[in-house]
């Protein structure tokens, strides 16, 4: 962000947005389109550029949002984004047994998007450990999991909420591991957009973070940072369902990162989780 100058007025919020071609362009345009409360800045190509599109094999393949100072996922990357689909607020199908129950475990990050990094140790990849230890533990109680990717691939971050909607999933859950500036930041805090703030949800929203964030705290041990609304987060505000995204601790703390980096911490954080899960699901839907 920029102090104004004589060309803006005193009130104004000015932000400067560098995009830096990966070929040899004559041209720098740009579109630039909104996405609910989102601007989405498109490149657009030159008839000169050598830049290759990507083909229909790899166009997933890109980081999908790259972690900020504060260890949110601000970043998006759009395919093809012209404007936000309007979806009509439904209620989820009622659920006659636990196998009718949907869960769909989002791990942050992956494929060419790391998240946060330190000391050789990627985000990524602390995401996707737990959530398969999510998922196993889910589908072993008996409830249906969907996940959004199961190995070091990106997706992105349009297809997350996506893939949970047309499951017609009960619960989202996104994990992530935090970072910040300061290094002594630490501890667990829990996400979630407010169904007021959204255009697409029709359940609370607030019984699935309160239960999952409690459970995480009493498995773990660790500081609590709190419940907190995100409504701008795609995961959380264009999922149709009960969403929540946990950050399991700060990858920037040399204390965190060291309980991150083990078997025994992640373990508690699944179970945790899943304890908030089953609460949750049982409150709501009695299995």
């Amino acid at each position: 962000q920029f102090v104004p100058d004589g060309n803006y007025s005193a009130n104004d919020n000015i932000v400067r947005v560098v995009l830096d071609s990966l070929g040899e362009t004559s041209e720098g345009q740009v579109k630039i389109t909104m996405l609910g409360d989102d601007m989405v800045i498109i490149p657009k190509l030159s008839s000169d550029t050598n830049v290759t599109k990507p083909d229909s094999t790899d166009k997933n393949d890109l980081p999908s949002n790259p972690v900020t100072s504060d260890g949110v996922d601000n970043g998006k990357v759009f395919d093809n984004v012209e404007k936000e689909e309007v979806i009509v607020r439904k209620p989820r199908k009622t659920p006659s047994s636990k196998k009718d129950v949907v869960i769909v475990v989002d791990a942050g990050h992956g494929g060419r998007d790391p998240g946060a990094t330190s000391n050789g140790y990627n985000e990524k990849d602390i995401n996707i450990d737990v959530a398969k230890r999510v998922q196993s533990q889910l589908q072993d109680a008996g409830y249906t999991v969907v996940m959004t990717r199961t190995s070091d691939t990106a997706v992105n971050i349009m297809n997350r909420p996506k893939i949970a909607n047309e499951a017609e999933a009960h619960v989202f859950l996104s994990i992530h591991s935090n970072s910040s500036l300061n290094t002594e930041s630490e501890g667990i805090e829990s996400l979630y957009a407010p169904r007021d703030l959204t255009s697409v949800k029709y359940d609370a929203q607030y019984p699935l973070v309160k239960a999952v964030h409690t459970e995480l705290i009493k498995a773990t041990g660790m500081f609590d940072r709190g419940i907190k609304q995100r409504p701008d987060l795609i995961v959380l505000k264009h999922t149709e369902m009960s969403a929540v995204l946990v950050e399991l601790g700060f990858m920037s703390n040399e204390k965190d990162l060291q309980l991150l980096q083990t078997d025994s911490y992640k373990q508690s954080c699944a179970n945790g989780i899943v304890s908030g899960i089953k609460k949750y699901v049982f409150d709501t839907y009695g299995y």
